[in-house]
Formats: C-alpha cells, structure tokens, sequence
C-alpha cells in the first residue's frame, strides 16, 4: 500500500495488523516483489487492507500450504473479499 512515496503492508502479529514500511522490487502481472521489510513465514494481508489500521484485530482464514509457485491459499468468507499470502491468509473485519 503506497504512503506517499514509501510502501507499506499489513503483517500480522498477535491476532493484530502491524503496519510495516516495505521496499519493493519489480511489479509484473498484479504481483509485487518485496525486497526489505519482511521475512519468510510472516503473514501478510493482501486482501481488505483500505478497512485496516495499525493494531486492528484480525481473523486468520483457513490456510493451505504454498505451492510451488509461492502461492497461499484463500480463507473463508467472512464478508470481505478473500485474503491471499505466501504463509498465511489474514483479513479485515467487517466494518
């Protein structure tokens, strides 16, 4: 999510978003590459990130394993549009 001209994501840590400054590489076919600011195995929001503020609770949603091609898994609906991540799936509540 851009901020001016730095980037930023939604990690989640203890049940809750954590805003957190990322550095970004290149970007092709609606993907993004992150270069700096998260490690493998975090969880990241990547779907209803607009309704989230820093230290707003989350739910994780059902998870599947990545796959070969760095994919997560979609949770389950809980009125919000699916969240995707390469360890995790996490999304906003419902406002």
């Amino acid at each position: 999510m851009p901020q001016g001209e730095e980037q930023y994501v939604f990690r989640v840590i203890d049940g809750k978003a954590a805003r957190t400054k990322v550095e970004v590489g290149q970007r092709r076919d609606g993907r993004v590459e992150v270069v700096k600011g998260v490690a493998p195995g975090d969880t990241i929001v990547t779907a209803g990130q607009l309704k989230l503020r820093d230290g707003t609770p989350v739910t994780l949603a059902a998870v599947a394993k990545a796959g070969a091609n760095g994919r997560g898994a979609q949770g389950a609906d809980n009125g919000a549009p699916p969240a995707k991540a390469d360890s995790g799936a996490a999304r906003a509540p419902k406002s």
